[in-house]
């Protein structure tokens, strides 16, 4: 007989018996297409975001480079806008130096857009500035028109800007219309009318580099002069191509050199801080490092969870045909006819698992692209191919997995005692045992991964649930922000713009109190507030000693209204709070947190002590402490707040502040009447912008926790879906093996309870085995967890019980079937099985 009719013959048979055993084919193929469509979902997915190279020509020459502070501890900061012409004009290592303008550390603003016959209602936008270089350091030019140029980057006062825009709003808002190079747009920017002429627009597959800009720019904007000045406060992301030849290594310590030249020459500004470069792909990947380590763990543990589920399957099929293999064997069948066989049948399963893993990995990119919140923006994410690789790797590896639990058995029954097996009717326990102790093993092993697993997911979810009651003391259900800003052209013609813009404020305060549903209003210079390592200042006390006596020491410093220490219910430990009295025309005040007194003052009361600021605010004034407060966790982040200075609204000149409001009912039915009121203090002079509710700004700061939490679910439930699958197969295995023992049991007078009792406490045996290993696995996991927990240790004990209940459950579930029908059968008909 011809091979290919063997192998036919072969198929028509594991095609019957497959349909006579349907438990045990959906079992193998459920599990290869959830391992496979998983696994290649998820790989594909990070291969493309964190390992593919990036989508720019020679992309290993491209660096980041950033600003750290040995002082405070501040590492991978924006670069001072004064050491950027230094970089550009002095670095012999860079082929060019490119910056941006460091959207990532500031919210989004809503700009009011104008272009006639286009569009004529609001919208958001997210303009992103960038210098001349940048996209030709990229290697990438404008599909249409040209990019900027070096001579655009000089400073021309009121000239009208130039705008580069995205494909997406090319298509969007011109319709793809190739006539839209020379015409012009306008962007009510802070309160000001900025005008920009298009002269390009980007390919459809350029991407950004991230985290560069937190969201999608819809256009970038040239930027209009850089200034060397340190003291300007702006801070700008770098980026540069190594010259050919020119390693990493040459680069830092060139940087070195830089830093301190720099260092040298503005010891004020620049103190204890040092330029670095890394590479740009590293950096690009570096605030999602640990997500993705978490998520590919938590992959592995799913990949070998399904393994195990194959391969403690197919070990209870294969003792279950230890008789028919007999029989074959009696009948002349020889090894490599029975091992065909077996093989022939566990690849139909395979390739039909393989099949229907393919459709569910499709479906799983694309709902990962829908489950991405729409805070997180990740370039290529929604466009992630299918890599054919990864799916060929993953249905490898289930695939020998399979064969190898095929084989094995295979070849130990292809020579089976004939006699002793048709005498034993097929149950000979010593060749059982042999069979079932390794399958005993692999469910262990489900348990224990399935228990890491759970456990991890728990303690994320547990972290997450800490984090979020942070918030609480800001009610955020019952609280909303609005940025408010004075055009510059308002500010210049004010001659007394301070008392101006003071009673504007004020105005604005008493029409948010009246009307209905306002319980507080509070200002701050912007909030959530911002920490140390995003915008460093300094303090140093006149007078008195140590450290702060000497120099300027690291500090937050912002500036609030009296009223926003009762909204975010901070405690007044010593001293007092701001007061009515406290105005422009009288001494300067500061109100200071207990970090900052225990840091610089931790032998004496700081009350009393005269500070003088450096960093946004310069002025040479010196403010007198008159009250120490106690923070709690701060709104948004949920940390301890670190040194930190508040200063009241009413002693500095700004012309913008968050208005922060606290209501009775539900925010979102202020938002229009609120933001109608601030646009009336001064109209056409005053820019609206980032109106949010607490909820929404819970939202976006919970973002990337609640995203890997949700995936490490999705995991965690898929094993314990798994383990179901193998403990449910084995279990009904070793009870339709024993139908024989559980007969004689009844005859002799057992109970049908007592036999559902005997056989579920031997799987809660095993069970029970894999919880113990999983508890050290459990541990390991949470240890790589720890940068993402919030005021939760990795061995938290709820966790484990939760995991190991989870666990218990499962175990439960899938025994009741088999126990329950063990327990039901005749003595007579299992005294006469087999």
């Amino acid at each position: 007989m011809q091979i290919a009719e063997l192998i036919w013959r072969d198929l028509r048979y594991a095609g019957r018996l497959i349909t006579q055993r349907p438990t045990y084919a959906l079992g193998i193929i459920f599990t290869l297409a959830l391992v496979t469509g998983a696994s290649t979902a998820i790989f594909s997915t990070l291969y493309e975001l964190a390992l593919h190279r990036l989508p720019y020509p020679d992309p290993g020459r491209l660096v980041a480079i950033w600003e750290s502070n040995r002082e405070t501890g501040a590492d991978h900061t924006t670069v001072a806008e004064g050491a950027f012409p230094i970089l550009a004009n002095v670095g012999r290592s860079f082929e060019g130096v490119g910056a941006c303008d460091g959207g990532r550390d500031r919210p989004a603003a809503t700009n009011e857009l104008t272009a006639d016959r286009l569009w004529s209602t609001d919208a958001t936008v997210f303009i992103e500035g960038c210098s001349s270089r940048m996209f030709q350091l990229l290697g990438v030019q404008p599909i249409l028109g040209r990019g900027f140029l070096p001579e655009e980057d000089l400073y021309r006062e009121n000239s009208t800007g130039l705008a580069i825009l995205s494909y997406g709003f090319w298509r969007e808002h011109y319709g793809m219309n190739p006539d839209v190079l020379g015409t012009t747009f306008a962007v009510n920017s802070f309160g000001e009318k900025q005008e920009y002429r298009i002269i390009g627009v980007m390919p459809s597959d350029f991407e950004y580099p991230y985290p560069f800009s937190s969201v999608k720019p819809d256009f970038w904007v040239n930027f209009n002069g850089i200034s060397s000045n340190f003291s300007s406060g702006t801070h700008l992301d770098v980026i540069a191509r190594l010259k050919p030849g020119v390693s990493l290594n040459q680069a830092r310590a060139e940087l070195d050199e830089i830093s301190s030249t720099i260092r040298k020459d503005q010891p004020k500004r620049f103190k204890d801080k040092y330029l670095h470069a890394g590479s740009l792909a590293d950096e690009l990947v570096r605030d999602a490092r640990i997500v993705l380590v978490t998520l590919l763990i938590a992959l592995g543990f799913v990949l070998l969870v399904g393994c195990a589920n194959i391969g403690a399957l197919l070990l209870a099929q294969a003792q279950r045909r230890r008789k028919e293999l007999a029989v074959r064997a009696a009948l002349g069948a020889g090894r490599a006819a029975l091992l065909r066989l077996m093989l022939v049948e566990t690849l139909t399963l395979a390739i039909a698992g393989g099949l229907l893993g393919l459709a569910l990995a499709f479906a799983g990119l694309r709902l990962l692209s829908a489950s991405l919140p729409a805070s997180i923006y990740i370039p290529r994410f929604s466009g992630v191919p299918l890599d054919y690789r990864v799916l060929g790797a993953a249905m490898g590896l289930a695939i020998l997995t399979a064969l190898v639990f095929t084989v094995w058995p295979a070849l130990r029954h292809s020579r089976p005692d004939v006699i002793e097996e048709l005498k034993s009717g097929g149950s000979s326990g010593r060749r059982a045992g042999q069979i079932l102790r390794p399958g005993a093993l692999l469910l262990a092993c489900q348990v224990a991964l399935a228990f890491a697993l759970i456990a991890g997911a728990t303690l994320l979810t547990r972290s997450l649930r800490r984090f979020l009651e942070t918030n609480d003391n800001f009610e955020p259900e019952h609280f909303m922000t609005m940025d408010v800003e004075f055009s510059n052209a308002f500010v210049s013609r004010s001659e007394h713009f301070g008392g101006i813009a003071a009673s504007l404020y004020a105005q604005l305060e008493e029409r948010a109190k009246a009307m209905p549903g306002v319980k507080g209003v509070a200002f701050v210079d912007q909030f959530p507030l911002y920490s140390l390592q995003n915008y460093p200042n300094g303090f140093k006390e006149t007078g008195g000693e140590g450290a702060i006596s000497e120099g300027f020491q690291p500090a937050e410093m912002h500036v609030v209204s009296a009223s926003y220490f009762a909204l975010a219910h901070c405690d007044l430990v010593r001293g007092r709070w701001f007061s009515d009295e406290d105005q422009r025309n009288t001494n300067p005040v500061a109100v200071i947190n207990t970090e900052m007194a225990r840091r610089y003052w931790p032998s004496r009361d700081p009350i009393g002590a005269r500070i003088e600021p450096f960093g946004r605010i310069t002025d040479k004034q010196l403010y007198s402490v008159v009250g120490v407060i106690e923070e709690p966790p701060r709104f948004g982040t949920g940390l301890k707040a670190d040194p930190a200075v508040f200063l009241s609204v009413d002693q500095i000149r700004l012309n913008y502040r968050s208005v922060l409001i606290r209501t009775t009912g539900n925010p979102r039915a202020l938002i229009v009447p609120l933001r109608e009121a601030a646009l009336a203090m001064a109209p056409a002079d005053v820019t609206v912008g980032n109106v949010q509710t607490g909820n929404d700004m819970v939202s976006l700061s919970s973002a990337r926790m609640r995203f890997t939490g949700l995936l490490l679910t999705c995991f965690s439930g898929l094993a314990l879906l798994l383990a179901l699958v193998g403990i449910y197969g084995l279990v009904s295995y070793a009870t339709t093996r024993r139908t024989r023992e559980i007969g004689i049991r009844m005859a002799l007078g057992a109970s049908p309870d007592r036999i559902k009792r005997m056989l579920l406490i031997e799987t809660g045996f095993q069970a029970g085995a894999g919880i113990l290993a999983g508890l050290g696995l459990a541990y390991l996991f949470s240890k790589s967890l720890q940068a993402m927990l919030y005021g939760i240790s990795p061995v938290d004990p709820v966790s484990l019980l939760t995991a190991a209940l989870a666990i218990a459950s499962v175990a439960l579930a899938a025994c009741y079937v088999p126990t329950w029908r063990a327990a039901r059968v005749d003595p007579l008909v299992a005294l006469r099985h087999e």
